[in-house]
């Protein structure tokens, strides 16, 4: 697991170097890089990672699909903390994003 977050740490400064800190590329990186950290149980690095995902995705894609796949992440992350208010809200958000976006209940 430390050698895939190296290996996104790697890309995501590459990127940024390049490319520029507004990239989708950036975003996809470290929303897998919350999903590594989520999944060794590094809850506080997950939202992190997750949080400048978004802010990327909000600037670049709008708040379209892959924003809501970071946002129901983040909705796990807060649900594993115990956060199930916020939790549900992140939720919820995802649903409208999918909703707006044309997916219905079947997905």
């Amino acid at each position: 697991p430390i050698e895939a977050i190296i290996a996104f740490e790697r890309e995501i400064v590459t990127r940024k170097t390049f490319i520029g800190h507004l990239d989708p590329g950036i975003a996809h990186a470290l929303h897998l890089k919350g999903r590594i950290h989520f999944e060794n149980h590094k809850q506080r690095e997950a939202l992190d990672s997750y949080k400048e995902a978004l802010e990327i995705y909000d600037e670049t894609d709008g708040r379209k699909l892959k924003f809501a796949e970071v946002l129901f992440d983040v909705g796990v992350v807060l649900e594993t903390c115990g956060c199930i208010e916020q939790s549900r809200e992140a939720f919820l958000d995802t649903l409208d994003i999918c909703d707006k976006e044309g997916f219905d209940n079947d997905h």
